[in-house]
């Protein structure tokens, strides 16, 4: 657990570096720490079912040798800790990925460009574990699709939090499907 939150840390700290950063000036709206406005929070939700709804359908294709063929032998204890991780880790990603390489981007393009090069980029890191495992393909796709959807509510709403939201659900409800 230890390991998560640090992970998670190192993750947002760029987004953290600059809006708490040397020059004095807050940044809050440009790393979209604001408080979304209307609906988003629903937005948010109906994005993590979506999300969940496409892991369902990934892990159809995922050999369970991945994974493990038996699901849901996992100890209290496992679960415990694994599910406060994955919605830590969501956090650090998406302070990361959306909050300040999205940011970064928005304030140098125009139209859908920072959300489908922030969501390359993460597709990107995923794809760093073919090196790993050659038959984890089928998740590249898929962490690919959900940057999308997480990126688009990030640049709707202009707040990073609509993201962390839809995100940390959809983590920890995949995680369990894990365990």
């Amino acid at each position: 657990m230890f390991l998560v939150i640090l992970v998670a840390l190192l993750w947002a700290l760029p987004s953290v570096i600059r809006i708490y950063g040397p020059t004095g000036e807050r940044r809050y709206r440009d790393e979209g720490w604001i408080r979304p406005t209307g609906g988003w929070v629903l937005g948010a939700l109906a994005v993590a079912v979506t999300v969940i709804i496409l892991w369902l359908i990934t892990l159809l294709a995922v050999p369970a040798t991945i994974y493990g063929a038996e699901r849901g032998t996992s100890s209290l204890t496992t679960i415990l800790i694994m599910l406060p991780a994955a919605a830590i880790w969501a956090v650090g990603e998406e302070l990361f990925f959306r909050g300040w390489l999205q940011g970064l981007l928005q304030r140098r393009l125009s139209g859908t460009w920072p959300v489908l090069l922030q969501a390359a980029a993460y597709a990107l890191m995923y794809a760093l574990t073919l090196l790993v495992d050659p038959g984890m393909w089928v998740l590249v796709p898929y962490q690919f699709v959900s940057a999308l959807l997480y990126g688009e509510l990030r640049r709707r709403s202009g707040s990073v939090w609509v993201a962390v939201i839809a995100h940390a659900v959809a983590m920890v409800v995949t995680v369990a499907t894990l365990l």
